[in-house]
C-alpha cells in the first residue's frame, strides 16, 4: 500500500497546478447584492455561501465512506474565496459559479503531520474539490445538505451544517445551565431548587484540526468539579477530573451521578442544537442537556456601548417567538425574525417615523443593521462578565452588538 502522506502531497501538487474545468465567474455574495440575506429559509435550505459546511461523506476508491466524529473536515465559501480543512491541514483557494456549475481552484496549503485516517479524508477532500463540476443543496429530514458532483454526475463529497456554538468558537469563558439528563433510557428534569452548571475556558485552539483545549469548571447542584478538557470536532474528553464530596440531598443524588459519569467517561460526544449543548457518554447512554446562558429566544439585550446610566433611554432588543421588539433611538420598533441559533433573518422591520427626532440617523442605522443581519453570535466576555450578542452581515462584519441587562453599571 503506498504511503498516504506522500500520495497526499502528490495529489495536492496536481490540485494546485491544474483546474477542474473552465474558469467560471466569481460568485456574487447574495447577502450583499440586495437579494435575500444568507439565512435559513422556510424551505429549510441553507445557502451555498456563508454556511459553515462539515464533511459527512466522501468517496475513496469508489467506496462511500464517512469521516469519524473526531475529524472536522470543513469548507466555507464566501465571496469567491474558499477556506477549508481536511481535518488536519488547512488550505485555501477560490471558486466561481454559474447556475449549478461550480469550479474550485486550490491555491494554498499548510502541511501538517496527519494520521493515516485523517490523511485519507484530506486526499478525498482535495481530489473531490479538484474534480467538482456541479453542486446541489437539499433539505432532507430537516437537515440541509450540500452535494458536490463530477462531470459525469457521480457524487464526490457531501456536507451538512457544521456544529456551531460559542463553546467551540471563542476563547472567552462559556457557561451552560443543566436543564435535564438521561439515565438508562429515562429522562429527568434538572433539580429546580439548585443550579447545576458548567463553564469551559479555552486556552489553546487549532483551527485546522478544530481542536480546543482548556479548563472546565462546574457544579452538580450539590458538589463542584473541575478538570482539563480537550475537544476534537465533536468528541470531548476530560482529564484530571476532581470533585468535592459533600453529602447531597436525595433530589440531586441521581443528577450528580449522571453528571460525573458523563464527565468521567473515556469520551463524550457533543451536539449543539440551537441554544443548547448535549453531552453523551460513549461508555453508555447517559446524557446531559444544557442551555446556553447566552440564549437567543426569550431574552432582552441592551445595545453596547451603553450610555451613561440615566443619561438617556438605552436601545434594547428583545427576541421572543419570532417577534423582535425594543426601544430604538427614536422610539419603539418591531420586526419579525426567523433563526436556527446560527443564521437569523429580520423582516417587516418597522421603526418610529418621526422626522423631528434628533437621533433619526441612529434610528435608520439600527433598522438597516437588522435588515442586513445574517448571523447571530453569542459569547461570554472575558473575566466572567455577562454574554454578548452580535449581529453580523454576510461577510462577517459586525453590524450591532448587544449585552445582557445585568452587565449595566448600577
Amino acid at each position: 500500500m503506498p504511503d498516504l502522506r506522500s500520495l497526499f502531497a502528490a495529489t495536492l501538487v496536481v490540485a494546485l497546478m491544474s483546474g477542474s474545468g473552465p474558469a467560471l465567474a466569481q460568485s456574487v455574495d447574495p447577502g450583499l447584492s440586495g437579494t435575500l440575506p444568507l439565512a435559513r429559509q422556510p424551505d429549510g435550505l441553507l445557502p451555498l455561501e456563508g454556511t459553515p459546511w462539515r464533511l459527512r461523506s466522501y468517496r475513496w476508491k469508489d467506496v462511500e465512506r464517512r469521516p469519524g466524529p473526531e475529524v472536522a473536515a470543513r469548507v466555507r465559501l464566501q465571496a469567491g474565496k474558499l477556506e477549508a480543512s481536511g481535518g488536519c491541514t488547512a488550505f485555501k483557494g477560490s471558486y466561481g459559479t454559474s447556475g449549478s456549475a461550480i469550479d474550485f481552484k486550490l491555491t494554498r496549503l499548510e502541511q501538517n503531520d496527519c494520521g493515516e485516517q485523517t490523511t485519507m479524508v484530506q486526499l478525498a477532500m482535495v481530489d473531490g474539490l479538484r474534480r467538482t463540476a456541479r453542486f446541489e443543496t437539499s433539505a432532507t429530514g430537516g437537515e440541509s445538505q450540500l452535494w458536490l458532483f463530477d462531470h459525469d454526475g457521480a457524487e464526490l463529497l457531501r456536507f451538512s451544517l457544521d456544529d456551531v456554538s460559542s463553546f467551540a468558537g471563542t476563547r472567552a469563558r462559556t457557561e451552560w445551565l443543566l436543564t435535564g439528563f438521561t439515565v438508562d433510557g429515562g429522562q429527568h428534569e434538572a433539580d429546580a431548587t439548585t443550579a447545576a452548571n458548567v463553564s469551559f475556558s479555552p486556552r489553546r485552539r487549532n483551527e485546522a484540526k478544530a481542536r480546543t483545549s482548556g479548563d472546565v469548571l462546574g457544579s452538580t447542584g450539590c458538589n463542584g468539579f473541575r478538570g482539563e478538557f480537550s475537544l476534537a470536532a465533536n468528541v470531548l474528553s476530560v482529564g484530571q477530573l476532581s470533585a468535592t464530596d459533600a453529602p447531597c440531598a436525595q433530589s440531586t443524588q441521581l443528577q450528580q451521578e449522571a453528571i460525573l459519569e458523563v464527565f468521567d467517561a473515556s469520551a463524550i460526544t457533543v451536539a449543539f442544537p440551537p441554544d443548547r449543548m448535549v453531552l453523551t457518554s460513549t461508555d453508555g447512554d447517559t446524557a446531559l442537556e444544557y442551555r446556553a446562558l447566552a440564549s437567543v429566544e426569550g431574552t432582552t439585550w441592551f445595545r453596547s456601548p451603553l450610555p451613561d446610566f440615566g443619561a438617556s433611554d438605552p436601545v434594547t432588543l428583545r427576541l421572543a417567538a419570532g417577534v423582535a421588539s425594543g426601544q430604538g433611538p427614536c422610539g419603539a420598533y418591531s420586526a419579525d425574525y426567523v433563526t436556527d441559533g446560527l443564521f437569523i433573518t429580520f423582516s417587516d422591520v418597522r421603526g418610529a417615523d418621526d422626522g423631528a427626532c434628533v437621533a433619526a440617523k441612529e434610528e435608520r442605522k439600527l433598522l438597516a443593521a437588522l435588515r442586513a443581519s445574517v448571523r447571530v453570535d453569542r459569547d461570554a466576555a472575558e473575566g466572567g462578565r455577562s454574554p454578548r450578542l452580535t449581529l453580523r452581515d454576510a461577510r462577517g462584519k459586525r453590524l450591532a452588538r448587544f449585552i445582557s441587562p445585568y452587565d449595566r453599571a448600577p
